[in-house]
């Protein structure tokens, strides 16, 4: 999914439970109705969805959002000019260092993009998109770092590990 309206559309729904407003015309003395919620726009503190999937400082609001929900989200640039980014379960979200209530069955997501706010979003709602959204971007070597999509780099041990640790590796 590229960056633009409907992966921040996305992303205010699933991550935050926001409406994606669409406003029409005012019939009233409160101003304009969403047709999706109806809510009225002179009561509703976000009149406009924020660029999340385009804009860094709108995506730190996801990031800070994962962290409440116990993911961490790292932003890492590349040599060459991308970003990979990547969401982990944190051990503990209350950050006392105990393992209660852990919970190992979510994935890690990795994915490789041109703009971090992207990736960022895309890590955010992965359980919403279809594995084929995401292939273009999921970085599916651990060890060369390439995209699903592009193949393994020449010299990458990957292909010549045992199957088990192959699946050791996708896992990570």
């Amino acid at each position: 999914m590229k960056p633009g309206r409907e992966l921040n559309a996305l992303v205010h729904k699933e991550v935050f439970g926001l409406c994606d407003h669409e406003w029409r015309s005012p019939d009233s003395r409160v101003g304009m109705h969403c047709n999706k919620c109806n809510a009225q726009s002179a009561f509703t503190a976000v009149h406009e969805t924020p660029p999340y999937s385009t804009d860094m400082g709108a995506a730190w609001h996801v990031v800070v959002k994962m962290r409440l929900w116990g993911q961490y989200v790292s932003v890492c640039p590349q040599p060459d000019g991308s970003w990979v980014v990547s969401s982990a379960k944190a051990l503990n979200p209350n950050g006392d260092g105990t393992a209660d209530g852990y919970d190992d069955t979510m994935q890690d997501v990795s994915v490789k993009v041109s703009n971090p706010a992207h990736g960022v979003c895309l890590v955010a709602v992965d359980d919403f998109l279809g594995a084929e959204v995401l292939d273009e971007y999921l970085v599916d070597c651990v060890l060369c770092g390439r995209r699903r999509t592009d193949g393994h780099e020449d010299g990458c041990p990957f292909p010549s590990l045992h199957p088990d640790l192959q699946e050791y590796f996708r896992r990570r």
